[in-house]
């Protein structure tokens, strides 16, 4: 895959030349880096963690630089493995600065990726989008330190000034310390790992804490099959099956509606309870891709691992859901629109749990969910739910596997008018819509045929609206 980008800063390009080949900056400027050591004075081994949700991932990576011609261009080759040989990555990168005057100074950059092994069955959309997180985060890094006096200058030697033998022995040049250094022999699937059956949240929560790389099991379904293609690595299961708090659908005395996150799929789509605007989150969890999965996977366990295209997401986000979470500072509870941070990314701690998931009252309105996927019981390409409140008629939208989070735009949803909408409206909120989507390319669909979906599955979705509320009219 290419990735490319730029920015601007406030140096000359000399200055700027220096510290884009000075290995103690980049130290401090690249996310995830723990270590920098010199191989030779145009070779650098780093080790840079990276994490996406609960896949982490530790490379020991070569750059090499390639071809210099100061202060314009330095190209560069990055080398190396994860763990055990997990994961390989090949980049050959290119750096060109553009001198715009008043000491000021554009710079550009393209690489093309390659990364095989177990990070390539990620996903290579969700990789991108990470990659250009990261370079993001490069440039605001670089930009903020490149004139601090903190950053050490290595002195660095072009290939005509290499007059010294290369170094049998690396010399480290910048270290961050780490509490876990790289593994002489790191294994990504074990065979022995065990599974806890803790009787409360409490005894859950303690259990995550002390033990290394244990995560919670709510179906398993997603969480074993990661665990077996080496995606993630689990020491210890902490099943949640014999917490009784975490089960169940009930109506609180407020009106509002709890699901326990170890409620299981068929369960919320057999519900009584869900009635009205809440009818929505009914439809989505029918949805799910078929019956043996809806009788073994949980709503917890799906708001857990936050995929984009999960059925929920977009159905939560209609009805402003929120989450209750359980953790070793106690409870506390968010809102579905602060739930996702980045791309299967949430605001869980590594010491929480989800404890239940609460809606509002059920009003007397109607609901619709749409979805578009490759083959029935498939993960969705993109989808589409509608809520309507019945006191004032507001139509809420939301729309699912274009970006990292269901996409909203409260200030664009219109009033529906009796059994007609304004095509106008709805045109207006699906163009908001679509100017905030971040759609990645994989298997099930380009990025583009996701941009495409979104105004049919609006009009879709709305025309399955307005015949539920002819219907009960």
């Amino acid at each position: 895959m290419k990735l490319n980008g730029q920015f601007e800063i406030d140096a000359s390009r000399d200055l700027v030349f220096k510290q884009i080949i000075n290995p103690g900056l980049m130290a401090e400027c690249i996310p995830g880096c723990e270590v920098i050591e010199r191989i030779d004075s145009t070779r650098y081994r780093a080790v840079v963690v990276v994490g996406m949700g609960v896949v982490k991932a530790r490379f020991d990576l070569v750059v090499a630089i390639t071809s210099e011609d100061p202060p314009f261009e330095v190209r560069s080759q990055t080398t190396g493995i994860e763990g055990a040989r997990a994961s390989s990555l090949v980049a050959e990168n290119r750096v060109w600065l553009t001198d715009l005057g008043n000491s000021k100074t554009r710079v550009e950059y393209e690489s093309e990726v390659n990364i095989t092994g177990r990070l390539g069955k990620f996903g290579l959309g969700v990789m991108r989008k990470y990659l250009e997180k990261i370079g993001v985060r490069f440039a605001e890094n670089f930009k903020a330190g490149i004139l601090s006096a903190d950053i050490e200058v290595i002195p660095h030697k072009t290939h005509e000034e290499e007059s010294t033998p290369v170094q049998s022995d690396p010399e480290p040049l910048k270290t961050t310390p780490t509490a876990h250094p790289i593994p002489e022999n790191f294994e990504t699937q074990e065979q022995n790992s065990s599974v806890c059956f803790p009787e409360t949240v409490e005894d859950a929560v303690r259990l995550l804490m002390d033990e290394v790389d244990s995560f919670p099991l709510a179906g398993g379904a997603t969480l074993v099959a990661m665990r077996n293609a080496g995606l993630v690595k689990v020491e210890k299961y902490i099943c949640l099956e014999r917490i009784e708090k975490l089960h169940g659908i009930s109506v609180q005395e407020d009106g509002r509606i709890r699901i326990g996150a170890m409620t299981r799929h068929y369960e919320v789509a057999d519900s009584t309870v869900l009635t009205g605007n809440l009818a929505v989150i009914r439809q989505a969890a029918a949805a799910i891709a078929n019956m043996p999965v809806r009788n073994m996977g949980t709503m917890g366990g799906a708001l857990a691992h936050a995929d984009p295209a999960a059925d929920y997401l977009a159905a939560l986000a209609v009805v402003d859901a929120e989450i209750e979470l359980f953790g070793s500072r106690g409870a506390r509870t968010v809102g579905i629109g602060e739930w996702i941070l980045n791309w299967y990314e949430t605001c869980l701690n590594s010491d929480e749990l989800i404890k239940a998931i609460y809606l509002p009252a059920p009003a007397e309105s109607y609901s619709s969910y749409r979805k578009v996927a490759r083959v029935s019981g498939d993960y969705a390409v993109a989808t589409c739910a509608i809520s309507v409140e019945a006191h004032h008629q507001q139509v809420r939208i939301a729309i699912g596997g274009c970006g990292p989070a269901p996409l909203r735009d409260p200030d664009h949803e219109f009033v529906l008018r009796g059994e007609s909408l304004i095509d106008d409206e709805l045109q207006n909120l699906v163009k908001n819509l679509i100017t905030r989507a971040d759609p990645i390319d994989d298997v099930r669909g380009s990025a583009e045929h996701r941009i495409r979906l979104i105004p049919r599955l609006a009009q879709d979705a709305v025309t399955g609206l307005l015949e539920a509320h002819a219907s009960s009219s």
